[in-house]
């Protein structure tokens, strides 16, 4: 009877001395659900820019062309755009006629004006300064058709050129007027010569050379940016 008195007292401790070493079971609160969150979806955002700008081609012209261009930029990165540009640019003109196969007058300037269609398309990137300044650099390439061009003495006409070229481009601008607007310098360069026949004839039509037709044009524009949000 003692000993059965002494394991039930036993067996009564044993759950005392556990908690005692392990400590007090503490009962956790069930957390609050978490409430949903509305994510908003970033929108894109496109700019929109107006340039107008004269240019410059490095043939010894006096006279300036003028061009007004419109674009898209797409991720601050990409561009592509629509311009319209009148440029004057001198040829050598030779003392014999191919065409008609007789002599001429020669004229070492000979001044033709020509409109030209173009689709600049590129990249554009940002370039930060100190106090919060920055610079806008592009690069890039623009096919142009020959719209029209005239000659100062009527003896270049329109299918002496070929109607398609490309050029690379390069342009450098600085925001101004709270960043809507930028000045830009650019340059660009044809990678083909504009005239079919580039050969410079003697008097009784044999070739003494060949001239350079390609445009190399210098341009400064002021240009306009709007900037607006899709999703």
């Amino acid at each position: 009877m003692k000993r059965l008195s002494f394991f039930i007292l036993f067996y009564s401790l044993v759950p005392y001395f556990l908690f005692s070493q392990t400590g007090t079971i503490k009962i956790v609160k069930p957390l609050p659900p978490k409430k949903d969150t509305v994510v908003t979806p970033r929108k894109k955002a496109i700019n929109f820019t107006t340039s107008i700008s004269s240019n410059y081609t490095f043939k010894g012209n006096n006279k300036f062309g003028y061009d007004a261009e419109a674009s898209f930029l797409f991720h601050n990165v990409l561009f592509i755009g629509l311009k319209y540009s009148n440029e004057n640019q001198y040829y050598q003109l030779s003392p014999f006629n191919k065409e008609t196969l007789k002599q001429e007058i020669a004229y070492s300037k000979s001044e033709n004006k020509s409109d030209y269609l173009k689709i600049p398309i590129g990249f554009k990137y940002q370039i930060l300064t100190g106090s919060q300044g920055r610079f806008l650099i592009s690069i890039g390439l623009s096919p142009e058709y020959l719209l029209k061009t005239k000659n100062h003495y009527g003896r270049l006409n329109y299918s002496d050129f070929n109607q398609f070229n490309l050029a690379g481009t390069i342009s450098l601008g600085i925001p101004i007027f709270r960043k809507n607007y930028s000045i830009n310098v650019s340059y660009s360069k044809d990678f083909f010569e504009n005239l079919k026949d580039k050969n410079m004839y003697d008097q009784n039509g044999a070739v003494l050379g060949k001239q350079k037709s390609k445009t190399n044009l210098l341009s400064l524009s002021l240009s306009y940016h709007i900037r607006y949000f899709r999703n």
